[in-house]
């Protein structure tokens, strides 16, 4: 039985698998084991070790001519699923790439998921990009977030204190709002208008943007 890495009880063989995924699937089809130890900083012996694992469970595939490693099948079922559970189906994302075409901006579709507010699924392009990291699964700084703020604006206040109070309000610009009083001002105009105000509060580099934002509640 594999023992955990520290008194924290995470399990430190499973994050460095996690760690080998993530690399693979951010440096694309065609990545070398020893690219990968050099990035992940573990021995080569270990990479290859790991490296296997994940072949061997499907997650991914070794590809050929010596080419390296790439994002196995059983990743996209698992990417899959997640849509299901978030009710991302293709009607929706027609519907969210015909906004982007009108708005000339990146669309965000952002459902709660328990305890979390979470972009579900996003529409860009090269002309009109999404802004980083704001990319399907982001779920952080929903107070400095157009999406963020509508569907902050729909909780009951009580919710909305004890969200808040375990993701907390953190200062990412000079303009972000980190008072809650202050937040609760601007949420009863949002609540009211449908519509949420944003500009340079998540990145100093964003222009100022206006974004019309519908939700759905997802079990």
């Amino acid at each position: 039985m594999t023992e955990p890495s520290d008194t924290s009880g995470l399990i430190g063989s499973a994050q460095r698998a996690l760690r080998i995924l993530d690399l693979v699937g951010s440096a694309g089809d065609g990545i070398t084991a020893k690219a990968v130890a050099r990035r992940a900083g573990y021995n080569l012996s270990t990479t290859y070790h790991l490296l296997n694992t994940l072949v061997h469970e499907g997650y991914l595939i070794r590809l050929g001519h010596g080419r390296g490693f790439g994002l196995g099948y059983k990743v996209g079922s698992l990417y899959q699923r997640l849509c299901a559970e978030l009710d991302v189906g293709q009607e929706l994302q027609d519907e969210l790439h015909h906004l982007h075409r009108r708005a000339e901006a990146a669309a965000y579709y952002t459902v709660f998921r328990e305890t979390d507010i979470v972009v579900a699924a996003v529409a860009d392009s090269p002309q009109w990009p999404r802004a980083t990291p704001l990319d399907f699964g982001f779920h952080e700084a929903a107070h400095a977030t157009a999406f963020g703020k509508v569907l902050l604006a729909s909780m009951p206040k009580r919710k909305r204190r004890d969200y808040l109070a375990g993701a907390g309000m953190p200062r990412l610009t000079a303009r972000t709002t980190v008072r809650a009083p202050d937040l609760d001002a601007e949420l009863e105009h949002v609540d009211h208008a449908g519509v949420a105000l944003e500009i340079e509060e998540f990145h100093r580099k964003w222009r100022a943007c206006r974004r019309r934002c519908w939700t759905r509640r997802t079990a």
